[in-house]
């Protein structure tokens, strides 16, 4: 997903399904959304306590998936998509 919202921290974020992964499984699925960033997005990220840099990518998430509408969805309509910051679990940088 390439976002251009100027306040927005990651200017793409790409997911991965792992609901098959998963030891139990949920019926919404798991995936992972990582976040890349270069050049200013980097440096300012880097200035950036981590935990900080985790509550604005939920954030910068539940924006974008907010505004998502059925035309957006790949494999038809999804009746109920939650949040990202109310299935957040953890997140880790390198």
């Amino acid at each position: 997903m390439i976002m251009t919202d100027p306040s927005f921290l990651f200017p793409e974020i790409w997911f991965r399904d792992v609901s098959a992964q998963v030891e139990r499984p949920m019926e919404e699925g798991v995936a992972y959304a990582t976040g890349f960033a270069t050049a200013n997005f980097a440096k300012l990220i880097c200035t950036m306590d981590e935990k900080e840099v985790y509550r604005k990518m939920v954030q910068q998430l539940d924006t974008v998936f907010a505004l998502l509408g059925p035309e957006h969805y790949l494999d038809g309509v999804v009746e109920s998509l939650p949040l990202p910051s109310s299935v957040y679990l953890a997140g880790k940088m390198q």
